[in-house]
């Protein structure tokens, strides 16, 4: 039995949780086998999961997860300042092989409340002034959309004749976040006249289809039945389902006159005029799209990038690009085969896959893509930088994102319809969560 003990800080006033998650910066050798993990806190001694943790909030680290309800009263009754937590392994054949510890972090329902460096804990006055700044524009950004959804209806301005098109794809555990993200849209599309949404799906019950349907919107239902034994060749997992592959299918399933389309995740609101998006000079690219912000997967040669970039010949500096937000060139999709091209190199190297769908748009478009003003894809992923000074972007690009997003995208692990989820943007999905049939409604 081995024990490394790191130092934390808790905050002054720590959220409850039933949940915790402690990320060490160093990796259990893959040859061991671990037999028991055990969390140590105080006195008492807490056996936890071991496992990988394969998400945007935690990135891709060996971590352990205590679920332990007693755990997290004993972790809340603490006093703020410093404690001792202790990790304890044990491995079947009673070796220990460790990597020299470098940094940890432990996280409380996605924030990073407490970091270490060595052993050395980091003082906490940053991480709190960052988190205040964040929580105060949050709260401004709420206002200040009230206020501009009551100017466009007291001063409306002339709509263009036309129609946006948009696609989506859900099941029914992401009703909810839909119909939000539905209403989002709806309630910023001032500058055309029409928008049509087409829903690929395959479970909807027949009372949320009802309630989606009643938005103001030309709303059109493509069931997708799974009996192509393709998909039996794509690879899913936990929190990726075969739907996230749906938007491969667009070509085949929208009318050959559609030449053109906004492809929208379900865990994003809107909150600019996607008339400006729609509107955008696409030229002759297969598609537009912002850039990935986490830190393993920034270009195609990072860690969690594209494994086969090499013999796909594609430059190591070719960023990656983020496929919750597109704006597809559906006439050049359909010319090259595009989709189709996808699809067989997500079956054919499934083993190097890491992104799923993402992974085969991104190998495939080989820089013939452009990119969006990351006000239109805004990552929440963006908050694991400690400052714009850490992030990719240039100080005036973080902050004007931050405060004035078009488009917010939830693609960290904690969404603000789960339980005991306290994240920045949270008010604002609730503001249209409070135009929609599930007003009032909180996790």
């Amino acid at each position: 039995m081995d024990e490394l003990r790191f130092d934390f800080r808790l905050p002054e006033k720590p959220i409850r949780t039933k949940e915790m998650f402690i990320i060490p910066g160093w990796c259990f050798s893959s040859e061991k086998r671990i037999k028991r993990l055990y969390l140590v806190f105080g006195d008492v001694e807490f056996e936890c999961n071991y496992g990988m943790i394969n998400t945007s909030a935690a990135g891709h680290y060996d971590s352990l997860n205590a679920r332990d309800s007693g755990f997290a009263c004993k972790l809340y009754s603490a006093k703020a300042g410093n404690i001792r937590i202790s990790l304890k392994m044990e491995y079947a054949d009673k070796s220990i092989i460790l990597y020299e510890t470098s940094r940890c972090v432990m996280v409380l329902n996605g924030f990073d409340y407490a970091r270490i460096q060595g052993n050395k804990p980091i003082s906490a006055i940053h991480d709190m002034l960052k988190d205040i700044r964040l929580r105060i524009i949050s709260k401004h950004l709420v206002f200040r959309t009230w206020l501009k959804h009551l100017s466009t209806r007291l001063y409306p301005k002339p709509v263009t004749k036309g129609a946006i098109t948009i696609v989506c794809a859900a099941n029914e555990n992401f009703a909810l976040p839909l119909e939000v993200m539905i209403r989002s849209l709806l309630e910023n599309s001032r500058r055309y006249e029409r928008v049509s949404i087409y829903i690929l799906q395959r479970d909807f019950s027949h009372k949320n289809r009802l309630k989606i349907s009643a938005c103001k919107a030309n709303i059109i239902w493509i069931d997708i039945k799974h009996d192509n034994p393709l998909f039996n060749h794509l690879k899913v997992s936990d929190h990726i389902t075969l739907e996230s592959y749906y938007r491969l299918f667009i070509p085949d399933l929208l009318p050959k006159a559609t030449d053109k389309v906004i492809y929208l995740d379900c865990d994003i609101i809107i909150n600019d005029d996607i008339g400006k998006l729609w509107d955008t000079d696409i030229k002759d690219n297969y598609l537009m799209a912002v850039p990935e912000i986490q830190k393993d997967c920034l270009y195609v040669s990072s860690q969690h990038g594209l494994k086969l970039y090499k013999e796909l010949c594609i430059p190591e500096k070719t960023k990656l690009f983020n496929a919750g937000v597109l704006l597809i060139n559906l006439k050049r999709w359909r010319q090259d085969n595009f989709a189709g091209k996808v699809i067989d190199y997500l079956v054919q190297e499934k083993e190097h896959v890491k992104l799923h769908d993402q992974d085969g748009l991104n190998a495939m478009a080989k820089g013939i893509w452009k990119e969006l003003n990351p006000r239109w894809n805004l990552l929440t992923q963006i908050f694991e930088y400690s400052s714009w000074k850490t992030s990719p972007w240039s100080k005036r690009l973080y902050y004007r994102t931050l405060n004035n997003p078009a488009i917010i995208h939830y693609n960290h692990f904690a969404k603000p319809w789960h339980k005991n989820n306290f994240y920045y943007y949270n008010d604002l999905f609730y503001y249209y969560l409070d135009k929609t049939s599930w007003k009032g409604w909180r996790p």
